[in-house]
């Protein structure tokens, strides 16, 4: 490649870029204030908070962050560990050094590049797709100006989710270039996992939809070695989880006894949100009834108009009529034909799923109720109503009309969602206020232990002969003092992110430790002991930890260090991550120099 071809290839990409983030930025117009949040976007206030905590998780010597240490007066709140770890360490660096005295500043500029990024991955791969410039520009922004990533970022104030969307594209995009790599390369598989991870750890229910979605657009999808790029796929994703396991086991494993898994429902639950109607719509400008005392009554606004936008429905009906009544224009190209079909009958699949006019989820796995609400399959089908509006736009655009093609395009789509862009007229939350909620212990309860967890504990074989053992017929522990965590706090130090406290015990005793109880996740030592156990304790709205212990002094350390055989496989996951990378550079490196040598021979 030439120096001319490399320097017009960095322009055009410059170009491109620049085009993604203006538009971008007239998208977040709603919410351009720095002062406050506006109240019908609500969520954003628990996010802001979460991005000061996960300042504070990096301060501490956190990474992989997993517990908000101002959350709960420091008791050691292990969110993080279950609730979107990448996108606020992401947040939290851009907090720590572009923008240090405001949070919401940072969040904002977290979704603005998650939007650009969404809309670049979607160009790339509708480039991919068809080999259109002006079309594949064209769905990038359409996919950013989606009602339902408006809707998130307006009515809904979901910051994780936003940048689950932006994510999402990267996602299918290397997933379908592994798919059609002719090659099988290693590297490409590993590129691949590490896009499916940063999703799973970013929005774990976009991560759950986008696996049911896309393994149905490829199974559609057909081609030479069909099954075995299936395989290589399926590979690169169970890499994915791999790299991901420190973070998806403990959800997996402790679902069942933390608050959030009150919050689980069938999705059919919120089909009255989504009336097809509603999803048809070509504005927002209808009213939204709530059900009196639903979750959905206070949750969301009347701004909440859940939609798939006239352009998407304008291109799946052009791809239904060209496939199916009319001419094929794309007759002599069967593998294009093949990708369009597929992308169709995602679109219609994912209209189902939202749509939900008949209570099919009962017949489904029991993990699907992570959905929720069955609206957020419109993520899925935003990437392929984008893909749609790519080909229905090449369709349409005559040679030589380009770039009228692109200008009158960005104004039509820009025209069709703006509904869906909001005028606050109030804001009642304002950032100093916010910041010191966070800094006092303002936190959600969704990640604490239920009240009826103990029931569904497994102790270990130590840990039950402890608990079960007699004295004078009566129960070991009984008969021991107890002194309460707000007594022992006065002797212990926070110390990075381990809690060390030094106790002097006059006889046996009970002590209970200002750190929340989770079993098995929790690394315990006392006087240098690798590993011990620990027992809870029930105190005021808390689950604490609790340890017996003999006469002396003691030096009590407690660590929240997630599951450490997860630990290990994620481990090794990044470790060969990082082999196969430094391989691959290192063999670049060597190719060039040999060419340069070559050259200079000659």
């Amino acid at each position: 490649m030439t120096t001319l071809s490399i320097t017009y290839s960095f322009r055009r990409f410059l170009g491109i870029i620049l085009l993604y983030s203006v538009f971008s930025l007239a998208l977040l117009a709603p919410i351009s204030g720095n002062e406050a949040i506006p109240s019908q976007a609500w969520d954003f206030i628990p996010h802001t908070i979460k991005i000061i905590q996960a300042v504070a998780a990096l301060q501490e010597g956190q990474f992989p962050i997993r517990v908000e240490p101002l959350a709960h007066n420091g008791l050691g709140y292990p969110s993080f560990q279950f609730y979107s770890p990448f996108v606020f360490t992401i947040a939290g660096y851009i907090h720590k050094f572009f923008s240090p005295s405001n949070p919401f500043v940072a969040l904002k500029m977290t979704l603005w590049l998650s939007i650009i990024l969404g809309g670049f991955y979607i160009y790339r791969l509708a480039k991919e797709v068809n080999k259109q410039e002006i079309s594949a520009l064209l769905a990038g922004i359409a996919y950013m100006a989606a009602p339902y990533l408006l809707i998130n970022v307006n009515a809904r104030g979901d910051f994780t989710e936003v940048v689950g969307q932006g994510i999402l594209p990267v996602v299918l995009y290397y997933t379908y270039k592994t798919y059609f790599s002719e090659n099988y390369a290693i590297k490409n598989l590993f590129i691949t996992g590490l896009t499916w991870a940063l999703l799973a750890m970013t929005h774990l229910v976009t991560f759950v939809n986008a696996s049911i979605v896309m393994s149905s657009f490829f199974i559609f999808l057909k081609k030479n070695n069909h099954l075995k790029s299936l395989f290589w796929i399926g590979s690169a994703y169970l890499y994915g989880f791999l790299l991901a396991f420190w973070f998806l086991v403990p959800v997996m494993q402790y679902a069942a006894i933390l608050n959030i898994g009150g919050q689980l429902f069938n999705p059919i639950a919120s089909a009255y949100l989504t009336p097809l109607p509603r999803l048809l719509a070509i504005t927002s400008t209808s009213l939204m009834w709530f059900p009196k005392g639903t979750l959905a009554e206070q949750m969301f606004s009347p701004a909440f108009y859940p939609g798939i936008g006239l352009i998407m429905l304008l291109a799946a009906g052009i791809s239904f009529y060209r496939l199916y009544i009319g001419d094929n224009i794309f007759k002599n190209s069967d593998g294009l034909k093949n990708i369009e079909q597929a992308l169709l009958w995602i679109f219609l699949l994912t209209l189902f799923l939202t749509w939900s006019p008949i209570d099919f989820w009962k017949f489904l796995p029991h993990v699907l109720v992570i959905t929720q609400f069955s609206y957020r399959f419109l993520a899925q089908l935003m990437w392929a109503g984008a893909l749609l509006v790519s080909l229905a736009v090449t369709t349409l655009i005559k040679p030589g009309y380009s770039k009228q093609a692109l200008c009158l395009g960005v104004i039509i789509i820009l025209l069709s969602s703006s509904s869906w862009l909001l005028t606050y007229h109030t804001t009642s939350f304002s950032i100093e206020a916010i910041k010191k909620y966070a800094t006092g212990g303002l936190a959600q309860t969704d990640y604490l232990l239920k009240e009826s967890f103990i029931s569904n504990v497994k102790f270990s074989n130590s840990q039950k002969s402890t608990r079960l053992k007699k004295n004078s017929d009566s129960d070991f522990f009984s008969v021991l003092p107890t002194f309460k965590f707000k007594e022992v706090q006065k002797s212990c130090v926070k110390i990075g992110k381990k809690l060390s406290c030094r106790l002097s015990v006059s006889s046996p005793s009970l002590f209970e430790f200002p750190f929340l109880y989770y079993p098995d996740l929790l690394k315990v030592m006392v006087d240098g002991q690798k590993k011990v156990d620990y027992l809870p304790s029930k105190n005021e709205n808390y689950w604490l930890v609790k340890l017996p212990l003999s006469a002396g002094t003691h030096v009590v350390s407690i660590t929240f260090a997630g599951l450490i055989w997860a630990n290990w496989v994620s481990g090794l996951a990044w470790l060969a991550l990082a082999v196969v990378f430094s391989v691959s550079l290192i063999r670049k490196t060597y190719l060039n120099l040999s060419r340069a040598e070559k050259f200079n021979l000659a």
